[in-house]
């Protein structure tokens, strides 16, 4: 079957004293550890997803691999638990010295907003990390994401920090997901119709109010800004590149691929519906069904705000909210609604003029979502690292292309471990321990191919490494751009934290290299080519090891101004 790619990234914003602090996308944002206590690990918890459903977790934190932890949809005494999976990020505990091997510091307030990737520093105490959730390989979509910090629980024990009551309320958030229904026609003449595919996105749910309305009542309304971007051009977008980033350096966000962007901008309101009432369009807001050409790509983002009409702009004998157009002021209610019918409590009807009125109060959050007609063959970043006798969560290694694949590996697989050969799927129960390097080789039906490199360690039944000398596990360098900010944390696994790092011969000019791994700066001019150099990490008991690195740097991109165009033959403007 060909896999349809259905990306979501969420957006949170909060104040310390609502929830956990996030900045920029969560597919990959800054979070702000505002317990109150240091934390040693974070967990995002997933509604509704198995864990072959999670196609890429972040590694380049203080924390390492994560590790995913998939609980089965139960009955208990009656109560019914949904499916969930866990990723969970952690770090070793020394019961000799009753210390945990890394730390997020408890932040201190006021915290500035962060740019995306500030708080990917290992060597920082600033209480800021970054995470990347995880990149599902199907149009499946979570019912709902949650995020925690853990902290100590005074044992050696590592619990969600809302648990201890450090924060009121709890430290999730949660962001309305969609549910996309995707329709794939049948062929007319044996041409293949593109698919039809049909976004929904479900009513915001309620923060907790002194009075909770009552089920014949229409609950909490909330705004939906729907801003849709349609993109002319096949060139694959990565989901990270919709935060508007521009690593290339052309003055021009990635996403939009170097062209022009068609973008429209609408308001829906959207409010539980009382208990036996028909289904209405303020239910949720359910996206028009349309075919999606192979060679465009749609994004949408759905920005969420408060409904704050007056009292008097709410039916007095529902709590329905009848303000439901916006303006063109982004703020108060349409011009069209000058004259609207409402009954209050008493049964007695009157007129209420809403573009008066401000109805459109504090933003809460937003979903980005691309949508491709079909994903490219890829394979996750990382294998998470194991233990010997503890079962790994099945895990999809390949995704996208065409099914069925053909894989097979190369090098230092670990014994009691297997990949499908056919769905790429990942099971078993490591048996020997030590560090391993290997290779994944994956064929789809359509006779794509791709090789992806993974080094993962495997501990003993105590928890230890046969092989205590460090092992760097970056496969590669990102490219670079001549001009543009270059940044990569470089990671290793098995030795004894903390790590530092040393290059020979020096790096491009432009670029360094910090004892603690990261690579960044901006090449500078006369760097383009492919440079290679040997990276060594050394650990705490001075074990050491290196690693041959190419890296490749292009020139800076010529942007044009219009009317004149690029000439591809001379690579000047015309």
């Amino acid at each position: 079957m060909k896999y349809l790619k259905y990306l979501p990234i969420f957006l949170a914003f909060s104040t310390p004293s609502q929830a956990t602090v996030m900045y920029g996308t969560l597919g990959n944002f800054d979070v702000i550890n505002d317990t109150g206590r240091d934390a040693h690990g974070f967990e995002i918890e997933y509604e509704g997803l198995h864990s072959t459903d999670i196609g890429y977790t972040w590694t380049y934190s203080r924390y390492g691999n994560p590790s995913l932890i998939e609980i089965p949809a139960a009955t208990v005494n009656g109560v019914a638990t949904p499916l969930k999976t866990i990723i969970r990020y952690t770090t070793p505990y020394d019961n000799a010295t009753h210390k945990w091997a890394a730390t997020s510091n408890a932040a201190t307030f006021p915290w500035m907003v962060t740019a995306a990737h500030q708080c990917t520093n290992p060597l920082s105490t600033d209480g800021c990390e970054h995470f990347v959730n995880g990149i599902f390989t199907s149009a499946i979509t979570p019912k709902s994401v949650s995020y925690h910090w853990l902290v100590d629980n005074g044992a050696g024990t590592l619990v969600r920090a809302e648990t201890l009551g450090f924060l009121t309320p709890p430290p999730a958030i949660n962001i309305p997901v969609f549910q996309p229904t995707v329709v794939q026609p049948a062929p007319i003449k044996n041409v293949v119709q593109p698919p039809i595919v049909k976004a929904v996105v479900a009513v915001m749910p309620a923060p907790k109010e002194p009075v909770e309305p009552a089920p014949t009542q229409w609950g909490t309304p909330h705004w939906v800004k729907v801003i849709k971007t349609t993109l002319h051009s096949a060139k694959p977008v990565d989901a990270g590149a919709l935060i508007n980033e521009d690593k290339n350096g052309d003055g021009i966000p990635d996403w939009q691929n170097g062209e022009p962007s068609q973008v429209e901008s609408e308001w829906y309101l959207v409010q539980k519906e009382p208990v036996g009432n028909a289904v209405g369009p303020k239910a949720a807001h359910v996206g028009a069904a349309e075919k999606i050409n192979p060679n465009e790509k749609v994004t949408r983002k759905y920005e969420f705000y408060k409904y704050t009409g007056k009292a008097l702009s709410f039916d007095g004998e529902t709590h329905e909210a009848m303000c439901d157009a916006v303006a063109k002021d982004n703020l108060h209610g349409s011009l069209a609604l000058t004259a609207v019918d409402i009954t209050d409590a008493q049964g007695n009807s009157y007129s209420y003029d809403c573009s008066t009125d401000a109805i459109v109060g504090d933003y809460i959050g937003a979903n980005m979502v691309a949508f491709a007609a079909a994903a490219p063959l890829t394979a996750i970043e990382v294998i998470d690292n194991g233990q010997v006798g503890q079962q790994y969560v099945a895990r999809s290694v390949v995704s996208g292309g065409n099914t069925p694949y053909k894989i097979t590996t190369n090098g230092q697989f670990p014994s009691g471990l297997s990949i499908d050969p056919i769905t790429g799927i990942l099971t078993g129960t490591p048996k020997a321990s030590g560090v391993f390097t290997f290779s994944v080789n994956t064929t789809d039906a359509d006779g794509k191919t791709i090789t992806k490199a993974y080094t993962i360690s495997i501990t003993d039944v105590n928890g230890n490494l046969n092989n205590p000398t460090p092992t760097i596990s970056t496969q590669s360098l990102d490219k670079g751009v001549v001009g543009a900010i270059y940044y990569l944390q470089l990671t290793a696994v098995s030795g004894t934290a903390p790590f530092t790092w040393k290059v020979a011969p020096a790096l491009p000019k432009g670029l360094t290299l910090s004892a603690g791994g990261v690579l960044s700066g901006k090449p500078a001019a006369g760097t383009v080519g492919v440079k290679t150099f040997t990276i060594t990490v050394t650990d705490k008991n001075k074990k050491s090891n290196s690693k041959l690195f190419a890296l490749s740097i292009a020139a800076k991109p010529i942007v044009c101004v219009a009317p004149k165009v690029l000439n591809p033959a001379t690579n000047t403007c015309k």
